[in-house]
């Protein structure tokens, strides 16, 4: 995967989703996950909306990933992952907009202003 990309790569969707379908696999059914084309990140990264992420721990929730990343060979590095609590203000603003279901979609959505919000391009699997 390349360092800076503006463009969505076709690779990128296929590799998240295998990532999300084991992370469900073994119960971590995280509600929002897209991504996201964040310009000061140079690149798109792979955005999950977690509740309780601020009891959890990213470092736990990291440690998931990784492994399910090297045990199913995914090819996404936990780089291209961040993490957000799923009441943080964006994930407010795309639930309000935006549902989904609980299952994996494929949708894209152009640079937007939501409810106020500025809101990047993104691939969206999930807003639930």
């Amino acid at each position: 995967m390349k360092a800076f990309e503006t463009f969505f790569p076709d690779e990128y969707y296929p590799e998240g989703k295998k990532l999300i379908e084991c992370l469900d696999k073994e119960n971590f059914n995280y509600p929002i996950i897209l991504w996201i084309n964040f310009p000061d990140k140079r690149g798109w990264t792979l955005l999950f909306g977690i509740p309780g992420l601020n009891i959890i721990g990213v470092n736990d929730i990291i440690g998931n990933m990784k492994r399910i990343i090297r045990e199913n060979e995914i090819d996404i590095s936990t780089d291209k992952i961040s993490v957000i609590d799923s009441f943080d203000q964006m994930c407010i603003t795309l639930k309000s907009c935006i549902t989904t279901g609980p299952g994996i979609i494929n949708s894209r959505m152009s640079a937007t202003n939501l409810n106020g919000m500025q809101i990047p391009e993104t691939v969206i699997y999930r807003i639930n």
